[in-house]
């Protein structure tokens, strides 16, 4: 028979019950690639936002004062539709074997 805690916890997936102390403990390995993968996404975000504004300054500005002109109500519902259509694609990416 054992004794609780007296031995180290054996979990191997990245919030595996120990059965010892009956608590969560991360896999490191596990958190640095989801972090490393996070990273990686947001530098990728910051380049693709990026690039209009480099390649066509002239005409960012141009569409940026079309922009003040449009209806709060109408650039709210483009932002709704638009992280609406995100939250999707990212469902339907890690939900299904579309890629695999």
């Amino acid at each position: 028979r054992r004794v609780r805690g007296s031995s180290p916890c054996t979990a191997t997936n990245f919030y595996q019950l120990c059965p010892d102390s009956l608590s969560y403990y991360p896999d490191p390995v596990g958190v640095i690639i989801g972090m490393k993968f996070f990273v990686t996404v947001l530098g990728l975000l910051m380049v693709l936002e990026g690039l209009p504004y480099f390649a066509f300054p002239e005409k960012m500005q141009a569409f940026m004062r079309q922009i003040e002109k449009m209806n709060p109500d109408h650039l709210r519902l483009a932002g709704l539709v638009s992280t609406l259509i995100g939250l999707l694609i990212c469902y339907v990416v890690q939900k299904t074997s579309i890629f695999s």
